[in-house]
């Protein structure tokens, strides 16, 4: 039996994938546990958070942005879960008290569609997650 996979808050992908040694070991064992026995998935969204921080020079990548994502994707088997019209369904209409940022609805959207856990540190996200609306790991 396969364990529920986990859903990739942007700034969790992003350390992730550069070795920030910021997430706690436990988080990071997590993650290479969920490679093996289920799937790590990355919202699309996720792409054009990274895309708009490094834009506006809030983040550096070690490769021009396109090579990045690519690079990104591939070398740590993560799976990139594309934008759907139920994603941006679901995103309007969460449930309970939320913010109003796009991306983190459509983040939150993608795990509870995709019946996964969150891994953040968005301090928001925990609430919505404490709330019962979506199943977080708080990285």
């Amino acid at each position: 039996m396969h364990e529920q996979s986990l859903v990739l808050d942007t700034h969790i992908w992003l350390w992730t994938v550069n070795g920030d040694q910021t997430i706690a070991p436990a988080i990071r064992q997590k993650i290479q546990l969920s490679l093996k026995n289920s799937r790590v998935l990355v919202p699309a969204i996720c792409v054009w958070e990274v895309g708009m921080l490094w834009k506006k020079e809030r983040i550096q990548l070690r490769e021009p942005l396109h090579s990045w994502v690519y690079t990104a994707l591939e070398r740590s088997g993560f799976s990139l879960v594309p934008m759907t019209e139920a994603i941006a369904i679901e995103s309007s209409l969460l449930p309970g008290k939320f913010h109003n940022d796009p991306a983190d609805c459509m983040i939150v959207a993608t795990a509870r569609l995709e019946k996964s856990i969150l891994v953040s540190r968005d301090n928001s996200i925990i609430e919505y997650g404490k709330a019962g609306h979506v199943d977080v790991l708080h990285a």
